[in-house]
């Protein structure tokens, strides 16, 4: 290792190893996909705090509003717009309802959502992948 690679800033060694990387990849679109989302969070790791803070607040936007469409449990208690004009994750997350384990037991059903993006399962319904040899 030389001494520029020891002194590099984390994140440049990781970004560096992950592109050298990058020619060995399997070929198809899964393997591509995951080396893909590998790059985003080795991007997102060295964020700084209000740059992760912008990235949990936009992904927390998305989920919420997912929740109030599509899951009958929380299209009933929220809208999808319930954090649009939240500042903060913490200003956000306050204006959330508590789910309880009672609720999260008793509304299971209803706790699940009525359609999802293409691509994606129910959690624990995805059928298991065949080992590739």
């Amino acid at each position: 290792m030389s001494t520029q690679d020891q002194t590099a800033w984390p994140g440049d060694r990781v970004k560096s190893a992950l592109d050298e990387l990058a020619p060995s990849l399997l070929s198809g679109a899964e393997p591509e996909a995951a080396f893909k989302a590998q790059l985003l969070l080795a991007d997102s790791q060295w964020l700084d705090r209000s740059e992760m803070d912008e990235y949990q607040l936009a992904h927390l936007r998305t989920l919420v509003a997912l929740a109030a469409r599509n899951v009958p449990f929380w299209h009933s208690r929220i809208a999808p717009d319930i954090i649009d004009s939240a500042a903060t994750v913490s200003e956000a997350l306050a204006r959330l309802p508590i789910l309880s384990r009672d609720q999260a037991h008793d509304e299971s059903t209803a706790l699940r959502a009525t359609s999802l993006r293409p691509g994606q399962v129910l959690a624990g319904t995805a059928q298991p992948r065949a080992r590739r040899v």
